[in-house]
């Protein structure tokens, strides 16, 4: 659970500086903030795909389990 708790944390972080950017440095205002909740939403959502698809967790879970 470690790598899938460091992609969560690491890109909820990271909406912050990136909806400000949008937001305020390139001036969208409201509509930079939901692209920021967006783009993060779904970069996790690919990221927590190929954590799972890589099943490393399972091998760990296997190799404590013998």
């Amino acid at each position: 659970t470690l790598g899938a708790s460091i992609i969560e944390i690491v890109f909820t972080l990271a909406r912050i500086p990136l909806a400000w950017w949008l937001a305020v440095d390139l001036g969208w205002g409201i509509a930079g903030v939901w692209i920021a909740i967006a783009s993060s939403t779904a970069i996790k959502g690919l990221l927590m795909w190929w954590w799972w698809l890589r099943r490393r967790w399972q091998r760990l879970a296997d190799a404590e389990a013998r």
